[in-house]
């Protein structure tokens, strides 16, 4: 074996750190007392090399020795003897590591032998040749030999040992080694951290943690959030006060603001932000142990701080009750997934917290009873959406109706509306009309993608629509007047279909400047048990969040007679509306063309009961003479329809606003000329498509 080798300038290391990798190598050879198994190990691997080109001895042995075992092992003797001062000796200090390791060990409370074995990782890392040395020169060829290597090199028993490298090991727990990692491997980012002339503890684990960047929505644009103040408080003084074990749970749909919030709160409290991603510097996820471990030093590096919060994110995978496909097929659970580190993270914590996620299903209610606050994020109420959009969409962008369009969509998360504006400002070339189109596809196609088709807002009344000319058993307009006041409401809208109810639901919301907030039928049902109740409950939300007035249409399956229920989970959800109804403080329209299927108990809890019929025969002529007015033109402004046609609408019984409606929707996409005939013709079919309604019979009749 040559010992010409050249030393190559891949130690890349201080004088001190050169001299204290040789000590680590020295001490690697003195710890191994089988000498025999030593020569092996040197033998069939290239670690004397190593030696020679780390300075810790002059040359190799002779050429003359090559392949001699005996030889060989007299040479390691000799070899041990040499390096025995050096391995013997104190600690070499290696500046800023030994200094800056010290700082870490204290903040992060490791003992001693914690802190050697960190040393000796670190040291591997920042010196190539020793952990050649460590990799090639180590006689341990499986776990146990290993553990033997080890116990010998930090001067610990088989106990202590496995302290050092259990699953509940602080080494482990704080992500500095991965579990079962008898190698040591620390990573090159902490270990050049903890080389650093002007060290900051958070710069080791910059690779893993970032600092929060500026967010682009103000505090101002959650105050639909009534818990907000409350909050606010909570933290400030908690971070004022250094409390330990201050957290604070944040869920709701993707999209609705979350880690805006959290950066919003932050700022306000000029606190510096630290977010514990779900990806990686590379884009790539992180596992939740991986992200836990990393939690778990980051408390403890700015445990000292005073004016930090940390953020974590997608949290789901650290949280979950073992539903995952992994845990399904037998796949192992982590100790990081066992309620005892959880509760301890949650009660020990000495930085506060924010912990997102989108769905807290999974999470374990042990858990969620241990978070100081439990905000529920929605998507913002109108006043905040206009306040959003105007920020994101100004009008030289946009014009004052799609912003109106896009401000009425309840579900409409804030970062997509940021994102929007963002691909609608590089249009500036592109027509106003253009621009509008863009915005509104790229508004649906994300909210499609993310599973929340927006709910489009209700038609404006058209021009033409006259409340006069429905046939109620009230007065409407007494109505108006009677909620104009600003007092909750429950009304029954029942009559015939087309007869002008939900057209009414959405004047009185134009009258008392109110949305509308609609929720059908086929909205609300789900197919799983409980799932109705909670889609009820969550229509009511909604509706107050929104200040607006709720209208339930076809409210007949929610409210249906529980005296003839067939199933337990159909009176549960007549429980559930009986229950929302009574709670809510707005204005609340239930609309049914089956009256006489209401549950008596339900029509008692109406303030309001208003039947919807056909028209009446003058109203009738009125709404034809108008729909003759607008389809003819200019002929109609010289005379009225002519009386046959007009005598044929009037004595149609069964004629509603809604027909009237469908007639104009016809006829306006024509282009000839619309004679009153035609109209009445058109009116007089839907009405005999109805229910009752007369019909000739098909094909020749005897006379």
């Amino acid at each position: 074996m040559s010992s010409t080798t050249s030393v190559p300038e891949a130690t890349d290391c201080s004088d001190s750190l050169v001299k204290a990798a040789q000590q680590v190598a020295a001490r690697l050879l003195v710890a191994e007392t089988d000498h025999r198994r030593l020569a092996r190990g040197l033998l069939d691997m290239p670690a004397v090399d190593r030696l020679v080109e780390l300075g810790l001895i002059a040359d190799g042995p002779p050429d003359s020795m090559d392949g001699k075992a005996r030889g060989f092992r007299d040479y390691v003797r000799r070899l041990i003897r040499r390096v025995q001062p050096v391995a013997r000796a104190a600690d070499i200090r290696v500046e800023p590591l030994d200094r800056n390791l010290d700082h870490v060990a204290r903040i992060i409370g490791l003992d001693d032998v914690e802190r050697r074995v960190l040393r000796v990782g670190a040291l591997m890392c920042l010196c190539g040749l020793l952990r050649e040395v460590f990799d090639n020169g180590r006689c341990a060829h499986n776990d146990w030999e290993r553990q033997r290597q080890l116990r010998g090199l930090f001067g610990i028993d088989a106990a202590e040992l496995g302290r050092l490298f259990s699953r509940r090991a602080r080494l482990y727990q704080l992500g500095l080694f991965d579990y079962g990692d008898l190698d040591m491997q620390v990573s090159d980012q902490f270990a050049r951290g903890l080389c650093a002339d002007n060290f900051e503890p958070m710069r080791l684990v910059a690779h893993k943690v970032r600092q929060a960047s500026a967010g682009n929505l103000a505090l101002e644009d959650f105050s639909h959030l009534s818990d907000l103040d409350r909050l606010m408080r909570h933290v400030r003084i908690s971070v004022e006060r250094g409390a330990a074990g201050v957290n604070v749970l944040v869920y709701g749909p993707p999209g609705t603001g979350k880690t805006q919030l959290v950066k919003s709160i932050a700022a306000e409290l000029g606190c510096q932000l630290w977010e514990v991603p779900s990806a990686d510097e590379d884009g790539d996820v992180r596992d939740g142990n991986g992200r836990a471990n990393t939690y778990a030093l980051v408390q403890r590096l700015l445990q000292r701080d005073g004016r930090s919060l940390v953020m974590f994110d997608e949290v789901e995978d650290v949280f979950g009750r073992g539903h995952g496909l992994l845990d399904l097929f037998g796949g192992h659970r982590s100790a990081r997934n066992s309620k005892g580190w959880i509760n301890e993270q949650l009660e020990g914590n000495p930085v506060p917290t924010f912990w997102l996620c989108n769905d807290i299903g999974a999470m374990d209610p042990a858990h969620i009873r241990r978070f100081d606050e439990v905000l529920e994020l929605r998507a913002p109420n109108r006043a905040v959406r206009a306040r959003i959009v105007a920020r994101h969409l100004p009008g030289d962008l946009v014009s004052e109706d799609c912003r109106r369009r896009i401000t009425a969509i309840e579900n409409l998360p804030p970062a997509q509306v940021e994102r929007a504006g963002r691909v609608v400002a590089a249009l500036a070339d592109a027509s106003q009309a253009e621009r509008d189109q863009a915005v509104l596809r790229v508004l649906e196609n994300s909210l499609r993608a993310m599973g929340m088709m927006a709910r489009l807002p209700p038609p404006v009344l058209p021009g033409h629509y006259d409340p006069g000319v429905l046939n109620a058993d009230a007065d409407l307009e007494e109505i108006v007047q009677l909620l104009s006041s600003g007092e909750g409401a429950r009304l029954l809208l029942y009559g015939p279909s087309g007869t002008g109810k939900t057209a009414f639901a959405h004047y009185l919301g134009e009258r008392l400047d109110r949305p509308v907030l609609v929720r059908r039928l086929s909205d609300l049902l789900d197919m799983f048990v409980g799932g109705t109740e909670r889609n009820i409950a969550e229509a009511f939300a909604s509706a107050r969040n929104e200040g607006a007035i709720l209208l339930i249409d076809e409210a007949d399956g929610l409210l249906r007679e529980r005296e003839g229920a067939r199933a337990s989970w159909e009176v549960t959800q007549v429980n559930e509306m009986l229950t929302q109804m009574e709670s809510f403080d707005g204005v609340f329209i239930a609309s049914t063309n089956l009256v006489g299927q209401l549950d008596a108990a339900s029509l008692r809890r109406f303030d309001f009961k208003l039947r919807f019929d056909g028209l009446r025969r003058d109203q009738r002529e009125a709404m034809f003479r108008r729909l003759w007015a607008d389809l003819a033109g200019g002929e109609a402004s010289a005379t009225d329809p002519d009386p046959a046609s007009l005598e044929r609408v009037a004595a149609l019984d069964g004629l509603t606003p809604g027909d009237f409606a469908t007639v104009r929707r016809q006829l306006e996409r024509g282009r000839a000329r619309v004679s009153a005939a035609t109209i009445a013709g058109r009116l007089a079919a839907e009405v005999a498509l109805k229910p009752g309604a007369r019909r000739h019979p098909i094909g020749f009749q005897p006379a």
